[in-house]
């Protein structure tokens, strides 16, 4: 099984899907990591902006090199992983495909913005109005808002302790691999 997370900047993907990966004892990667390691090999400051411009950049040149290049991060991938940080929908298809006959579990996070502003704020300091929506609206972004989470198999609010989100992902996959599709596990959107 593949799970894929997403879910804007600050909604906590990379925290509960390391976490997820810990209950479900899977191998973890991060596109997020990968961007960073590319950066770093050309000697780009790690800016957000240059990050995303990174990533997109990846995505543009060579979409299924780039999710291969993520995947390939552990050794083990096709025999099931956890997926931090999917941004596109095309990624999605690409991985389906990539891992054949395998069930991939797409999980959206949500958070409601003031809190999601401060997890920003707090992780990567004072960030100005103007870089906040720029950062926002990079094309990176343009899918999580709208398209990501009307194509999730689950959505999950990540409002609250690391303990309880895992556990509504975990419940949420339960569910879904027992053929009792759950698409929103929290009331928190309505």
């Amino acid at each position: 099984m593949i799970i894929a997370f997403s879910g804007k900047i600050g909604s906590g993907k990379s925290s509960v899907s390391a976490a997820v990966a810990d209950v479900l004892n899977l191998p973890w990667v991060s596109f997020g990591d990968y961007v960073r390691k590319q950066a770093r090999a050309q000697e780009l400051e790690p800016t957000r902006e240059h990050l995303q411009d990174l990533g997109q950049k990846l995505l543009r040149a060579d979409a299924e090199a780039f999710c291969k290049a993520v995947l390939s991060q552990t050794p083990d991938w096709e025999n099931g992983i956890v997926v931090d940080g999917v941004r596109h929908s095309d990624v999605l298809h690409i991985i389906k495909r990539l891992i054949n006959q395998q069930q991939l579990i797409h999980i959206h996070l949500e958070l409601n913005e003031p809190l999601r502003e401060a997890r920003v704020i707090s992780r990567e300091g004072v960030v100005e109005e103007c870089e906040q929506i720029r950062m926002n609206n990079h094309p990176t972004e343009e899918q999580v808002s709208g398209l990501l989470p009307s194509i999730a198999d689950i959505v999950v609010s990540s409002t609250g302790p690391l303990d309880i989100v895992v556990e509504k992902v975990k419940t949420g996959i339960e569910s879904l691999l027992t053929h009792n599709p759950v698409k929103d596990l929290d009331s928190e959107r309505h």
